[in-house]
């Protein structure tokens, strides 16, 4: 919630702050809408508050074996790969080189398990 702040359309209660142009194309500016307005601007029925939204969206992609939301930037092949390495003693910048990836997505490899994903 915005406190206090009233809709910028309808001036009920404002919980969004609404970038007018979207923040890929530049935009930077915002104005605040109810939970209605904004499903009408986007489209859709916001039947339950936006961050509790999110947190079931995380907690989803975590579920599906996702760090962030995001997929695995080496698949479950090269991930072996990489821990077999370590295994071997070969350096985090030589596993990078190999795998051609970046030393901190090698870091978050061998951080964490071998994950299989569909």
């Amino acid at each position: 919630m915005l406190d206090g702040t009233p809709c910028f359309e309808c001036g009920k209660q404002a919980v969004y702050n609404h970038h007018v142009i979207p923040v890929a194309k530049g935009g930077k500016k915002t104005v605040p809408l109810c939970a209605d307005c904004h499903g009408i601007v986007h489209g859709i029925t916001f039947t339950m508050h936006h961050p509790t939204l999110i947190r079931q969206g995380i907690a989803r992609a975590k579920a599906l074996g996702r760090i962030g939301g995001r997929r695995y930037k080496l698949s479950p092949e090269r991930q072996r790969q990489a821990h077999h390495l370590k295994q071997g003693g070969m350096s985090i910048t030589e596993i990078a080189q190999t795998l051609q990836c970046s030393r901190h997505t090698v870091y978050k490899v061998l951080r964490n398990a071998v994950v299989d994903v569909a």
